[in-house]
């Protein structure tokens, strides 16, 4: 089998989304982020409250970039293939715990956001092609304090050394990192999973790593990285079940998932059985050690995706 990474940027639009995103040079873009995040650590639907796309990743969200722990300011939902956007249960439950987001979609000759927030409707239309505009209305909001931010994206200080060494690889490598994907996000569409397989694709992967808009504008996934460093993930029943699941579900379709676990000595390994490297290992929680330690398997990963750097 050869190896195909899932696109997460496949249509005109997604493209046009993300460019003027980027444009907003002190936020961060977090691509298909797990929705349940949006809201307060901890948050529960209301009982007897049904909603799937609650578990499942908006299109993105933007944060502070100075921001540790990537509170969403601004969640940008699209329509998907097929033309459908998020349910009106899920609109209703953003507007009813004071979520910023924005519906971007096409209409006809003109490119369209619609935001609820607060009892206020904003609706723009774009003619010329550049989204720019269009987020900088309801970001606006956010900037004069409007709204705040609730949930986040980053959760351990371990998630933040990841990060900070991947911003430290970024220039020789054009990468960027995103946080609590899906793992269906990760494998992308399959049609030969058994319903046990099915159960583990809501499971959140801590960390994704893509090449930079400007170097991969189909923003395929590089490398998958899994941080099982809580001492759960090996004493809880439950989660190393899941866990051990996850590995095969991925090495199933090939997909090169990098597991981060204890060493000795206040030490962390690197495995990656996909790319076939020795362990790696970083010292402490250091982000220069990290990197160094990642280095590897980063390089390994690029082209095993089929991308160069």
């Amino acid at each position: 089998m050869t190896y195909k990474p899932n696109l997460w940027l496949m249509s005109d639009l997604h493209r046009r989304i993300v460019a003027a995103a980027k444009q907003f040079q002190e936020y961060s873009v977090l691509l298909r982020p797990t929705r349940r995040h949006i809201f307060i650590r901890q948050f529960q639907l209301p009982e007897d409250t049904y909603i799937p796309e609650f578990f499942r990743p908006c299109f993105c969200v933007l944060a502070r970039e100075k921001d540790p722990d990537k509170k969403p300011c601004l969640v940008i939902e699209t329509v998907d293939p097929d033309g459908q956007a998020i349910s009106k249960e899920m609109g209703n439950l953003y507007e009813q715990h004071g979520i910023l987001w924005v519906l971007i979609h096409q209409d006809k000759n003109s490119f369209v956001l619609e935001s609820w927030h607060g009892g206020t409707y904003l609706r723009i239309e774009e003619k010329t092609g550049s989204l720019f505009k269009l987020l900088a209305a309801p970001l606006a909001w956010f900037e004069r304090h409007v709204s705040f931010p609730q949930g986040s994206y980053v959760h351990s200080h371990s998630e933040r050394v990841l990060r900070e060494a991947v911003t430290t690889l970024s220039p020789s490598y054009r990468i960027e990192i995103h946080h609590q994907i899906p793992l269906t996000y990760v494998l992308g569409y399959k049609d030969d999973l058994t319903p046990d397989e099915k159960k583990l694709l809501s499971s959140e992967i801590d960390a994704v790593i893509t090449q930079s808009f400007e170097s991969d504008p189909d923003g395929a996934v590089i490398l998958p990285v899994k941080l099982d460093l809580h001492d759960s993930h090996r004493d809880d029943t439950k989660i190393k079940a899941r866990d051990e699941g996850i590995r095969k579900l991925c090495g199933k379709y090939k997909v090169p998932l990098l597991v981060m676990t204890p060493g000795a000595d206040d030490t962390y390994d690197f495995n990656c059985d996909a790319l076939g490297l020795p362990k790696g290992t970083a010292g402490g929680l250091e982000a220069q050690s990290w990197a160094g330690a990642l280095a590897p398997f980063l390089g390994a990963a690029i082209r095993y995706a089929g991308r160069s750097f």
